[in-house]
């Protein structure tokens, strides 16, 4: 009840408080099949109805209304003082709603139809404390809408101390039956596979129509429900009416307060979360169809859909229609299911070199058929295998019943997505299976890339390995252009298999460079999807500082060097006339400018960031001469010797210029000299290539009429020589390339392309003539297997070249190779024991062990372990032996993105993107036994000898990043020279005998540091 209340500062108020009147107490037995209890009806109220036991504990408790005209004592609602009961909650357009009100007192009031407006009204008056009202609803008025009552006190009424205002609302619904299109749907029962599936449609009304067809386990597996449109156009819609009133301000009249002053005992209280298996098979494609938009309406029609040879099961066919008049949806089924149901299991991914056994289940449904029937089966293989045995065979199956084989099958060498067949027949019934199985390499694709001046003729180059013809390149360019280099160093970061933020933007580098020099490279069109796709990538971790994460949104924090760099990429797209989105490049001007106070400058390193963020400001447009000063002024006082010849000093001429501060930047730039810079680091992706690329690059930028003095045919060689040797990167690679950019910008000599021509040596004493490309460069496509090659002719001028191999490895490798770091890979049974026997259905532990080879610790490396083929991966967080685990997962690293479908599950990396340094490592060591700490591992053979030691005593391997893949697992990860470890877990589905893959790793940044081992087998057996 609502009660008139002084309050302490004498003022009056209205407080609502809940009253509860005991009724008759009786005693209840229930029966064990239960029993019905009659409720009173005799009055009108409300009413509780509670059963206790014989304890007094409260068992059940029903509330209900007993409607009627009647003066009632009644409880009030929390926010209200007035009860509405409608008779119903769905009416028909125009209906009459019917309604008990409820009050504590009479008086009148206004009974309203609502929603975002008042669609009508009614008032009424009452001389008691209960009213049965009607109102229409107004034409036109769909879906739904409320009820509110609005009840005042009567001047003369006694109950003073209640509210004198008081309001109800109810919500109620309005038929739609009458925008309701009723669709017919018929099918046969029952279709084989391989027959059309004939459907007929109709409705009860003109109407477009959609009918779509789906199996329905993948209905079940997505939890997919029949839409209905018509309650989604007319979804619950909320009350948007506000009344404003001052009524509940007016006080009674002080003689009713008198006279209403009497002794009372009523007792009240207050209430109150682009490294992928090339050759993916196929597989057998998800049975779906739909007819596109067609015409329905009381004349039947007929649409038919070929159902799949290979499908066998229950196929939902559903129907949308909609039209001006009404919105509907139906559903029926049809059983698929042929004369014979072939069931095989193979595996999902092999090696060439694997056998295996498929068990086929052949399922007899064929009627009429008898006892023991005799099926023929029969299997048949593409090119990428051969059947060994259960080629043909008969087989007695019972009508209704099911039989197995199975079929020996051996993976050839030939790469792709192969094809086994499996029919079974008696006489002219049948039935088909066929499996789409990726035949994969064993080994990692790799690359070798020369490059440089053709200085002496001829030049010869040596295959230093056999690779499988599939995805395999082996090109020699030559040109008197300088760009031409930028030849192989595009093929290079076209398959580069990794991605964090550095190595997306050096993949969409040659994008840039193709919007004007697309005479270089064949396929443009491709290198333009890059961009696209690096964007979409950026746009993805970008964060809330305008920075940008290594690996993962997640992160907290934006990694400084990787930011830096995609935002120089995203301002060089702009100005290459790409469409770069305003906002993300504000965004990522807020993080420049910030830049400074947020990561305190300290290292020359710090100052080396710091200096490129004024420079991509300068590049904006924004000039800020007050960080300029105040960065020349710490470096001269903290490191006056060095910086002169680091980096930072390119990046501060190139600032000078931008702010027209011609003779500054002269003077630094006079001072930088190719080929003299020795110092390589990887946190900051610096190397010798990268800082005489990037002085080449200000300088044809910047000063191109100083390019000569800083560069010429000599010096370039000095830059060259590395990418030859091996010493090449995604970053270098991709600066290099903007470097023979900005030099192509300038006009160079035009000369004249030599008559040179290239021989290949494809058997031991014969040579081939290659054929020639056209100009402004000539490329020679070489057999991928050729033993040697070479260029030939007479010297005329400067002419650059490329030569560029990659391709997967056909043989195994006589010795691992083991450069700076090490990795043991062994599959582990469940005492921890090294095995290379398993049986189908168990479970096994994969283990990676790792560390570096001269006692120091690595950062940014790549370890890329395939699964053998006959094995599936299981999917939950990789784990490490002291039983931690990167915390969180995601699915944005190491080609996730572009990933079509495959399964990943990846750990996310610390916050900052990097691992833990030497130091932090020790420290996580203190947890070991006090040996595994001082010992040095003199020799690779300690990791084969520690085989069968106690496994959980190793350190956790420091994994920045750790991507699962379908048929692979990558980890992104730092080592010691303490030899630490990381699982993963595999589980055998398949019987036979399979390659296992070597562990390889290698560094992103530093090439030379490399391993990788050779190939096991593992046999399983069946369970």
């Amino acid at each position: 009840m609502s009660v008139l209340t002084q309050q302490n500062d004498g003022s009056f108020k209205y407080q609502s408080v809940l009253k509860e009147n005991p009724g008759e107490i009786k005693p209840f037995k229930v029966a064990a099949v239960g029993t019905k209890f009659k409720v009173d009806t005799s009055k009108a109220g409300e009413y509780g109805l509670v059963f206790r036991n014989k304890a007094k504990i409260e068992l059940l408790k029903v509330n209900y209304t007993v409607v009627g005209e009647e003066n009632l004592s009644r409880s009030l609602e929390k926010n209200s003082e007035l009860q509405l009961v409608l008779n119903k909650t769905d009416f028909q357009p125009g209906e009459e709603i019917e309604l008990q009100i409820k009050a504590p007192y009479k008086g009148a009031g206004l009974i309203s139809i609502e929603r975002e407006g008042v669609y009508a009204v009614k008032w009424f008056k009452t001389d008691g404390s209960s009213a049965l009202e009607k109102i229409k609803i107004p034409a036109g008025l769909e879906g739904n809408a409320y009820v509110n009552v609005t009840f005042l006190r009567a001047i003369d009424s006694p109950e003073i101390f209640a509210s004198p205002l008081s309001y109800a609302i109810a919500p109620f619904s309005i038929s739609l039956d009458e925008k309701r299109t009723k669709i017919i749907l018929e099918s046969p029962e029952r279709v084989r596979p391989g027959e059309r599936l004939k459907i007929t449609y109709s409705a009860n009304k003109k109407t477009d129509l959609i009918l779509y067809g789906v199996d329905e386990g993948i209905l079940q597996v997505a939890k997919y429900r029949l839409p209905d449109p018509l309650q989604y156009f007319f979804q619950k819609r909320a009350l948007q009416v506000k009344t404003y009133q001052i009524l509940d301000l007016l006080l009674p009249e002080f003689s009713l307060v008198h006279s209403s002053q009497s002794p009372g005992g009523d007792d009240g209280t207050g209430a109150l979360g682009k490294n992928l298996n090339p050759f993916k098979s196929k597989r057998a494609k998800p049975v779906v169809f739909w007819s596109g938009v067609v015409q329905a309406d009381l004349k039947p029609q007929t649409y038919s859909f070929e159902v799949p040879d290979y499908f066998n099961g229950n196929l939902k066919i559903m129907a949308v229609a909609a039209s001006d008049l009404g919105l509907g949806s139906t559903e029926i089924a049809s059983v698929v299911r042929g004369d014979f149901v072939v069931s095989p299991t193979t595996p999902v991914f092999v090696a060439p070199q694997d056998e295996f056994f498929v068990s086929v289940g052949v399922s007899n449904q064929l009627e009429k058929s008898g006892e023991k029937a005799k099926i023929n089966f029969e299997a048949t293989s593409s090119g990428h295998f051969e059947i060994l045995a259960g080629q043909k065979l008969s087989l007695e199956i019972s009508e209704g019943h099911e039989a197995q084989t199975t079929v020996r099958v051996k993976t050839l060498a030939k790469l792709g997505e192969g094809l086994l067949t499996f029919k079974a027949n008696l006489g002219k019934a049948s039935g088909s299976s066929k499996s789409e199985i990726s035949v994969r390499p064993a080994f990692p694709y790799s690359q070798s890339l020369s490059v440089g001046l053709l200085e002496k003729l001829p030049l010869e180059f040596v295959n230093p390995r056999e690779v499988h013809t599939e995805h395999a390149k082996a090109q020699i360019t030559v040109s008197p252009l300088p760009m031409i280099i930028g030849v192989g160093l595009m093929n290079y970061l076209d398959t580069y298999p990794y991605g964090c933020t550095e190595q997306v933007v050096s993949r969409a580098i040659p994008a840039l460079i193709l919007r004007s020099r697309s005479e270089f490279i064949p396929n443009a069109e491709k290198q333009k999807e890059f961009f696209t796709a690096a964007l979409q990538i950026l746009q993805m971790r970008q964060m809330p500082d305008g920075g940008f994460a290594l690996y993962s949104p997640q992160f907290e924090k934006s990694n400084a060097m990787a930011s830096l760099y995609a935002l120089h990429y995203l301002i060089e797209a702009r100005e290459r006339k790409l469409p770069v989105p305003e906002a993300m490049l504000q965004h990522g001007q807020n993080f420049l400018e910030s830049f400074k106070s947020s990561h305190s400058p300290h290292t020359l390193v710090d100052h080396r960031r710091w200096a490129y963020s004024l420079y991509l400001l300068a590049r904006l447009g924004v000039v800020n001469g007050a960080s300029l000063g105040e960065l020349k002024r710490s470096i001269e006082s903290q490191f006056k010797d060095l910086w002169m010849n680091d980096p930072l000093a390119i990046y501060l001429a190139g600032i000078y210029k931008l702010y027209k501060q011609d003779e500054a930047g002269n003077r630094i730039l006079a001072a930088q000299k190719i080929g003299t810079f020795k110092f390589t680091d990887w946190d900051d992706y610096l190397d010798p290539v990268v800082r005489d690329s990037l002085l080449i690059y200000i300088t044809a930028k910047h000063f191109p009429s100083r390019l000569n003095e800083v560069i010429d045919p000599s010096k370039l060689k000095n830059v060259l020589e590395p990418i030859s040797q091996g010493q090449y990167n995604t970053h270098s690679a991709a600066y290099l390339l903007l470097a023979l950019d900005a030099m192509a910008e300038v006009p160079d000599s035009n000369q004249a392309l030599a008559e040179i021509k290239v021989e290949q040596q494809v058997l031991k004493d014969q040579w081939k003539s290659v054929p020639r490309g056209g100009k402004p460069n000539v490329t020679w496509q070489l057999a991928v297997n050729h033993l040697k090659a070479k260029i030939d002719g007479p010297q005329m001028g400067t002419l650059f070249y490329s030569y560029h191999l990659s391709g997967f490895d056909k043989a195994d490798l006589a010795q691992p190779v083991q450069q700076t770091i090490e990795v043991s890979k062994d599959i582990l049974d469940s005492s921890g024991a090294s095995i290379d026997k398993a049986k189908v259905g168990e479970e096994f532990e994969v283990s990676l062990r790792v560390r570096s080879l001269d006692d120091k610790t690595h950062t940014n490396i790549a370890i890329v372990d395939l699964i053998p083929g006959g094995f599936e991966l299981i999917l939950d967080p990789v784990k490490n032996k002291l039983g931690g685990a990167p915390e969180g997962t995601g699915d944005g690293a190491s080609g996730n993105e572009g990933d079509d479908g495959q399964p990943s599950n990846s750990d996310v990396p610390p916050e900052d993107g990097q691992g833990p340094t030497g130091d932090e490592v020790q420290d996580g060591a203190s947890l070991l036994d006090p040996w595994l700490r001082w010992l040095s591992f003199p020799n690779s053979a300690y990791a084969e000898a520690q085989k069968q030691s106690e496994r959980t005593r190793l350190n956790p391997l420091a994994a920045d990043f750790v991507d699962k893949r379908e048929d692979r697992v990558v980890v992104y990860a730092t080592i010691t020279r303490e030899l630490s470890e990381l699982t993963y877990r595999i589980k055998a589905i398949n019987q036979g005998t399979f390659m296992v893959p070597p562990a390889f790793a290698e560094g992103m940044y530093d090439r030379s540091k490399k391993y990788q081992g050779r190939s096991k087998m593992i046999t399983v057996l069946a369970p």
